[in-house]
């Protein structure tokens, strides 16, 4: 080729290959090359709305992406991932986002250098495998990003593949042009030449063929957009010109913001801003104009609009002072309805019980009650009683047997009965001689509970199910019976089948604590049951993962509306023919429909724990347990509420509620007798607090979203207790539904946006294990993503012997789940966060 227009510096006819290189292009330069067909003279914007070869690259474009200390804060840490977990597979869309953003800025001035060279090309491979791992599919997935960079990118994500059952089915040369699928179970489903999938890889249908892409790095990049007025994700297009948050964002295949460009040029970084979603509203029903877009969850992206929206526009009033000191001192006027006490609320202090007459503001007046409200819990009840069960007197005068214990001595099992003495109180002494003569590594197991009422009820392990055990745990430094099982799944019951209630009418109230108030819906976990097959009610945690006490009715699982504290108390079931079963909370009945078919004739039988083919485990620790053939009066639940607080020292004052939000590690999975680390954290509170523990095993935050989350919003506004919730999950996201840390940590913003929204004071959320979710955890916590009522721990540091999880001491074998040590150190480490809360607002 040769020139042909003359230039000051270059005569006409120049040879092309001899013209000098220019060191810089200027924006108003012209080029002269071939596009659209024809030769002509074009600025170098023209050429990259165009689209450039996919050989083409701005070198100093590389240069700055790497040499820029922001993008180099990252593109070490990408390094030092994968270095550590050898895989670089999160740490691939991180990098070559930031490489992109970098590349974008440069677009925006209009400013583009094209050197068409070997060396340039090699360079550009060299930093794109540096900055992203990417290896065999950066050439296809660069075409896809030169098509993106023009708004037509032809990219709809239709969400997940197994690839080992190639579900949903795909075959090869066979799809809609545009479709991604991300591979959530490997496999070697042949696929227009490749047959080695691995979870996260990308296929991309495109040109008559799927193209393979390395855990979606590229893809992700490829979904690289000039404005948001052309973004579309899975056909649906989203955001405008008009958008004030905003210019250019980079998204990945699930609709996550990886880099961008705010509206004022500046520069946005992974975590830093969220997620842009694929879905826009237009809430005509809200007062205002405007248009508001949300993500997939309804977490707001960009409120345009004059309407108010669930977090964004927040105008709380400042809330009251946490009360202090609750155990040390009697109550006074500020312990009002302002601070979560109410007219009628108990508090205790020095053996008395004082409740609370009037509330008004900052006026509240209580009196201490001067009833005999410590008497054993079912004196005075006369006839009604059906049977009595303790751990110490809950008859009036009964002195004899309470329980018969099980312990292998010398590799021998040994019965051994212990007794309630002439003072009321159980024989502590024999009890314990019992345990520490037993062999090391055997647990005591309670073979049968004695009735105290006289009627011979007593309740025995019936055939198919394992004894309680005893020995293992404390409520309120008393003996206790633990049923709990909820974190290991081990059928544990006491039953007694000759017990008759007529007519349906019943009421069983059991004394003592709960682990949980939560399980995935084939676990059911159960604690009481009255009667057998269609005439029978149990309790029932979690139906549904609700995180509510429900009942089963013999027919279905009836759900409840409130959540079942860990806090040491009163809980029960009571009913009077019809239709209705009262779940009582302490004092407060919770009314749940039931099929009239259960209430509808006698019923036969009482049984504590699980092992039947309702339940799989039972979440309860009990101390004493009273049957009675009437239902239960409000007067007499408040009568037992009180007299299980004086004689049990439950004190039922509580500065706070804590509402812990989990999966496995925080329902204490493999653990039993409630060792959970939500259970501990009274043990180091500074103040008293009701706990509710409403952890799944197996659960991720999108479970958490679309089971658990209403039900937590609904307990937490409809109470003036100070809440604060404590959030750990994550791991789960990562092996049952795929995506990056920052699909997870959008679903965890929704979570702390939607309790916050609620009335939650703060969220304490507790960070992964990996080095890498450690940062972007913490990146998200310090830029604001989370907002500023949310405090990160990390139990992970590198002075604490709980980040090795091969100690055996601190994890149980599948370094997953904590033992009971373990969950005590976090449960000292997350109550010192919340106590220097308490201190801080106090």
């Amino acid at each position: 080729m040769s020139g042909t227009n003359s230039t000051p510096n270059t005569p006409s006819g120049t040879a092309l290959s001899s013209l000098p290189v220019a060191s810089a292009v200027s924006a108003d330069d012209k080029v002269w090359g071939i596009v659209d067909g024809k030769a002509q003279l074009v600025e170098p914007k023209g050429l990259v709305s165009a689209g450039l070869p996919e050989d083409v690259v701005k070198t100093s474009d590389l240069d700055q992406a790497l040499s820029d200390s922001s993008l180099g804060q990252y593109t070490a840490q990408a390094a030092q991932h994968a270095a550590a977990a050898q895989t670089g597979a999160a740490q691939s869309q991180t990098g070559a986002a930031a490489a992109a953003a970098s590349a974008g800025q440069a677009a925006q001035t209009g400013v583009q250098v094209a050197t068409i060279a070997t060396d340039a090309k090699a360079n550009n491979d060299a930093a794109q495998q540096a900055v992203a791992g990417v290896t065999a599919d950066a050439n296809a997935a660069k075409v896809l990003l030169t098509a993106a960079m023009q708004g037509d990118a032809p990219l709809n994500y239709r969400g997940y593949w197994d690839a080992s059952t190639n579900t949903p089915t795909l075959a090869s040369g066979n799809g809609i042009e545009g479709d991604l699928y991300i591979v959530s179970v490997a496999g070697t489903t042949a696929l227009d030449g490749n047959a080695a999938w691995s979870v996260g890889d990308g296929a991309w249908f495109t040109g008559g063929r799927w193209i393979y892409f390395a855990r979606a790095g590229w893809a992700a990049v490829a979904q690289s957009l000039y404005a948001l007025g052309t973004l579309t994700v899975a056909g649906v297009t989203t955001g405008g010109a008009a958008s004030n948050v905003w210019l250019t964002a980079w998204l990945n295949a699930y609709a996550e913001v990886l880099a961008g460009i705010e509206a004022d040029g500046s520069p946005i970084f992974p975590g830093a801003r969220g997620r842009v979603g694929p879905h826009q509203y237009d809430p005509s029903a809200l007062p205002g104009a405007g248009l508001i877009l949300l993500d997939d969850l309804g977490g707001v992206i960009d409120n345009r609009s004059s309407r108010s929206w669930p977090g964004v526009d927040s105008v709380d009033a400042v809330p009251a002072p946490i009360v202090r000191r609750l155990l040390g001192r009697g109550p006074g006027a500020r312990d009002c309805g302002a601070r979560g006490f109410a007219q009628g609320s108990l508090w205790l202090y020095d053996n008395a019980l004082y409740q609370s007459l009037y509330d008004t503001t900052d006026a509240a007046c209580w009196d201490a009650l001067t009833s005999n409200d410590g008497a054993p819990l079912a004196s005075g009840f006369g006839a009604s009683v059906a049977a009595a069960y303790g751990l110490d007197r809950v008859i009036s005068g009964y002195t004899g047997p309470a329980i018969d214990i099980s312990t292998i001595v010398a590799g021998v099992t040994t019965s051994t009965t212990i007794a309630v003495l002439s003072s009321g109180s159980l024989d502590t002494e024999t009890l314990s001689a019992t345990l520490s003569n037993a062999d090391a590594g055997t647990v005591a197991t309670v073979t049968q509970w004695y009735d105290q009422s006289g009627g011979g009820h007593h309740l025995t392990v019936p055939s198919g199910a394992s004894a309680p055990r005893i020995g293992q745990t404390q409520v309120n430094g008393r003996p206790c019976i633990s049923f709990d099982t909820s974190g290991a799944s081990a059928a544990q019951r006491l039953s007694n089948t000759t017990l008759t209630f007529s007519d349906g009418t019943f009421s069983v109230f059991g004394v003592g604590r709960a682990a949980g108030t939560n399980c995935s819906g084939d676990d059911r976990i159960s604690a009481l049951s009255v009667g057998s097959g269609t005439a029978r009610i149990a309790t029932v945690s979690g139906i549904n993962e609700d995180g509510y006490l429900g009942v089963w009715d013999g027919a279905v699982l009836q759900p409840g509306h409130k959540m079942q504290t860990c806090k040491p108390g009163v809980f029960g079931i009571s009913a009077s023919g019809g239709d209705t079963v009262s779940v009582w909370h302490g004092s407060t009945p919770d009314p749940i429909t039931v099929t009239a078919a259960a209430l509808a004739g006698d019923m036969m039988g009482l049984s504590i724990g699980s092992g039947d083919a309702l339940s799989n485990a039972s979440n309860f620790e009990f101390t004493g347990l009273v049957a009675f053939r009437a239902a239960a009066t409000q007067d007499q639940v408040d009568l037992i509420t009180r007299r299980s607080a004086l004689r049990y020292r439950f004190a039922p004052q509580t500065a706070l509620r804590i509402i812990c939000i989990g999966d496995s590690r925080t329902a204490g999975y493999i653990n039993q007798d409630g060792a959970n680390w939500p259970t501990m954290l009274p043990d180091y509170l500074i103040e008293p607090a009701d706990i509710y523990n409403v952890a799944v095993s197996g659960s991720t935050t999108l479970d958490a979203v679309n089971y658990t989350l209403a039900s937590i919003q609904a307990e937490i506004s409809g109470t003036t207790d100070p809440t604060i919730c404590t959030l750990w999950l994550g791991v789960n996201d990562f092996s049952r539904i795929g995506g990056s840390d920052y699909s997870v940590l959008g679903r965890i913003k929704t979570l702390i946006d939607g309790v916050m929204s609620a009335g939650a004071w703060h969220v304490f959320l507790i960070s992964e294990a990996d080095i890498y979710n450690q940062l972007t955890w913490q990146g998200a916590t310090a830029s604001g993503y989370f907002g500023s009522n949310v405090t990160l721990i990390n139990p992970f540091q590198d002075d604490f012997p709980f980040t090795d999880h091969g100690n055996a001491e601190l994890w149980h074998p599948d370094k997953i789940h904590p033992t009971r040590a373990g969950d005590r150190f976090l449960a000292s480490l997350v109550s010192a966060k919340i106590n220097q809360y308490i201190e801080a607002n106090s």
